[in-house]
């Protein structure tokens, strides 16, 4: 497990609470050290999704910040740098259906104020912004060097009546099946690899990019990280080529190479914690997804052991019971190909893939009891001997969320 920055993601009791004066303090001290115009290979220690919020102003014509996201930390970086004139114009926007044609008109006027932005749209929003958007995004025009939108999604949500927040994409499970051609769907799991993901996604000419980061956790850990650069005389031919370039493939095996029975997962808080329990329990594997659309069906049968005899897909759901369309994709490439492991379908909802994320002992029994593995792998067994932990207290007057990132 790679959580190890200076900050521990929101705790389970965190709700919407937010102080304006220590979140002006915290946008104060990150834009003092970084910029629109940072150089790349810089190695900075900051959170990936200031990074990101740089990397999305230093590449864009205009990024559109909707009130959702801004509760989450994203946005407000880029905003002050618009104020001061430098980067993207920023436009406050709020989240509501039909959000997306705003973009859409945007976009369609086909002029660019920004000779190195190329015309290029971000948007920063959440999960359930990002499904009220999906149905007005049929009126994007065709993805263009001089034209096209990159969303940016920090992967949390709030889950209802308690207001406690989850590393949960549930929202996305109806919305993402009617998602346009011409949209390519990436996720990031680690710090580097959020900044590294969110710069590539400038790199793709000819495709609209939603980029789905863990704002829960790992993207908001202050720590190490080398601001990502692309180059501009040598934009991608699709997101396969952009992230192969950056060091990444569509997807990632963890775990044995003989599995038996492999976990299907997206990229995100719990397929790092995932990877981390396959490491140590014999015949699994799990097998993470970090390009969702397009799906490339022959990837996935290249990076699945031949040993596989039964593949778990862990699907996030809005409730009990709902089929998640990876489950669709995993058994439509097995019935259309030669191989022959069964394919189960384990939707989860936002509060159990809560409980799965914090609690590695639940996850753990899970793995154990899927797997039908006698297992004695333990908590402890998880986390590196160098390990630190820092514990704060606070009381109802002190929400944890507005801790410096």
């Amino acid at each position: 497990m790679s959580q190890t920055g200076a900050t521990t993601p929101f705790s389970t009791s965190s709700t919407l609470t937010n102080s304006p004066i220590l979140k002006e303090k915290e946008t104060q001290l990150a834009s003092s050290f970084l910029s629109p115009s940072t150089a790349p290979g810089a190695s900075l220690v900051a959170s990936a999704s200031a990074i990101l919020e740089s990397v999305s102003s230093r590449n864009s014509e205009a990024v559109f910040g909707y009130d959702t996201a801004e509760q989450f930390g994203i946005g407000g970086l880029t905003k002050e740098w618009s104020k001061a004139g430098s980067g993207a114009t920023y436009v406050e926007m709020q989240n509501r259906s039909g959000a997306g044609l705003t973009l859409a008109g945007r976009l369609g006027q086909g002029t660019s104020s920004k000779k190195d932005a190329s015309g290029v749209l971000s948007a920063y929003t959440t999960p359930e912004g990002l499904a009220q958007m999906v149905p007005s995004l049929a009126s994007l025009p065709t993805a263009t060097a001089s034209g096209r939108v990159v969303l940016q999604v920090p992967a949390i949500s709030v889950l209802e009546p308690s207001l406690t927040l989850a590393p949960s994409l549930a929202a996305l499970s109806t919305s993402i099946p009617i998602l346009p051609d011409g949209f390519a769907v990436v996720l990031s799991s680690l710090a580097q690899e959020t900044a590294d993901l969110a710069a590539a996604s400038y790199n793709v000419p000819g495709s609209h990019i939603i980029h789905i980061f863990d704002q829960y956790a790992a993207a908001r850990e202050v720590r190490q990280i080398v601001y990502p650069g692309i180059n501009p005389l040598s934009p991608a031919a699709n997101v396969e080529q952009a992230l192969l370039q950056s060091g990444y493939s569509v997807f990632d095996y963890h775990g044995s190479s003989t599995a038996k029975t492999v976990f299907v997962v997206l990229k995100g808080l719990l397929s790092s914690v995932l990877e981390a329990v396959a490491d140590k329990v014999p015949e699994v594997g799990v097998l993470s997804v970090r390009v969702l659309r397009p799906w490339n069906a022959d990837r996935f049968l290249q990076v699945l052991p031949q040993t596989a005899s039964t593949i778990q897909v862990i699907d996030e759901v809005l409730h009990e019971g709902a089929t998640g369309v990876l489950y669709e994709d995993v058994l439509g490439t097995i019935l259309a190909s030669s191989a022959t492991p069964s394919v189960h379908k384990r939707s989860f909802t936002p509060v159990k893939i809560l409980e799965l994320a914090s609690r590695p002992s639940e996850l753990i029994s899970l793995v154990a009891t899927l797997a039908k593995s006698a297992s004695a792998t333990t908590v402890e067994s998880l986390y590196p001997t160098t390990l630190k932990k820092l514990l704060f207290y606070g009381t109802s007057s002190t929400p944890l969320t507005t801790l410096p990132t």
